[in-house]
């Protein structure tokens, strides 16, 4: 692996503009495609709600969260900046999730929704972990989570409702 003092400042600028270029393209078409019909039929209000999130992406990529591993070790641990808060928002808003107990283990509990948002922000981090898909249609909620990157999907019932177990 390349050592940081291998890589100039302008080669770093260059690296990191078009991750952030690719992370801002892959977040909005991302959310379009979740979006659906609905999309077009109001462009306007959707891409202001893409782009007041995308700020709160960029922050938390600019500190370092959600960036790859190999980018990060390109980059050098100083070249991002932490920001207490965002760090603090995040630990609290896992701290808040609600949890269910298996035989082997305990697993958070996610929306669909909260689901989707974590992972467009590159800040989802479990690796086993239940969705509620709520009142979506179970079959897009599926396929949704497969396109990202999790193969393993078991359907469990919990207090009546129908839930899915997810594992990469």
């Amino acid at each position: 692996m390349l050592n940081d003092d291998d890589i100039s400042d302008e080669e770093k600028f260059h690296i990191w503009t078009n991750y952030m270029v690719g992370e801002r393209l892959t977040y909005i078409e991302g959310c379009k495609r979740d979006i659906g019909y609905e999309y077009e039929a109001n462009r306007k209000d959707w891409d202001y709600l893409f782009e007041r999130d995308w700020v709160l992406i960029e922050e938390r990529l600019r500190s370092g969260i959600g960036v790859p591993k190999h980018i990060r070790e390109m980059m050098g641990d100083d070249y991002f900046k932490r920001v207490e808060i965002v760090d603090t928002n995040i630990q609290s808003m896992i701290e808040e999730i609600e949890t269910y107990q298996t035989e082997e283990e305990t697993l958070r509990i996610y929306t669909y929704e909260d689901f989707i948002m974590l992972s467009n922000q590159g800040i989802f981090r479990d690796e086993t972990f239940i969705i509620d898909p709520q009142r979506k249609w179970k079959k897009k909620v599926r396929e949704s989570i497969i396109e990202y990157g999790y193969s393993h999907i078991e359907i469990i019932q919990i207090l009546g409702g129908v839930y899915f177990v997810v594992k990469k």
